[in-house]
């Protein structure tokens, strides 16, 4: 059966059809769509499913945020309320729908690559937050994966540059996590503080923006890179 399945962070959200070939997956109707302008989950996922007139009966969604105990995600980058499994079956049709945090899926499916190591394996990626989660081998030879919010922890300084940013954000903002430096959500503070310490007046600026400047040499734009 195909099977529907998304990628949900805080700013986009990723779906298509996947289908068992083998052992591969194939997907089909792939589609990314900004969650901005939605108020909730069910939204933007039904405008997908009207879009391709098609009714899965099996759905997995990968989600930036913690798995509760009910098997709920309140997303941590999206003021969206909660999404519940029981809900989302409910209003679908759906016979089965299971939600998981987004690194815990990227890390699962690391042995379902061409070739993976035999070690415990960590998983990372900055996007609107910083998603981490780790693979560690079991002496049955199965896997367990171990999930976190690591973007929630301290940010370690270690040049100059970044122990002069963490001290200029601290001022302004209190505690600076990992992911106020690296993800999307906070480009703009980032952004002020290191013009700052290049004593350049503060702007708004889009992400595109920063890459275009950096492009052209710009050391305020380079630095927040």
């Amino acid at each position: 059966d195909l099977v529907l399945i998304g990628d949900v962070g805080g700013t986009n959200s990723r779906f298509a059809l996947a289908e068992l070939d083998g052992h591969t997956i194939k997907l089909h109707e792939i589609q990314r769509t900004p969650n901005d302008g939605n108020a909730d989950f069910d939204s933007v996922l039904g405008a997908y499913l009207d879009q391709i007139a098609v009714s899965p009966k099996h759905a997995l969604f990968a989600l930036a945020g913690p798995v509760a105990p009910d098997g709920s995600v309140k997303l941590i980058n999206r003021d969206w309320p909660l999404i519940d499994p029981g809900s989302l079956r409910r209003r679908f049709e759906l016979q089965q729908a299971w939600l998981v945090n987004d690194f815990a899926a990227m890390a699962r499916a690391i042995p379902q690559l061409p070739s993976s190591a035999e070690a415990p394996i960590i998983v990372t990626g900055p996007g609107t937050g910083f998603g981490i989660s780790a693979l560690c081998p079991l002496p049955s030879g199965r896997w367990h994966v171990v999930t976190g919010e690591g973007g929630h922890a301290s940010y370690s300084a270690r040049t100059a540059l970044e122990i002069e940013l963490k001290t200029r954000m601290e001022k302004e903002h209190g505690y600076i996590a990992t992911e106020m430096v690296v993800g999307g959500a906070w480009l703009q503070a980032v952004y002020d503080a290191v013009s700052d310490i290049h004593d350049r007046p503060r702007r708004k600026i889009t992400p595109d923006e920063v890459i275009g400047a950096a492009e052209c040499d710009d050391a305020v734009a380079i630095d927040v890179l």
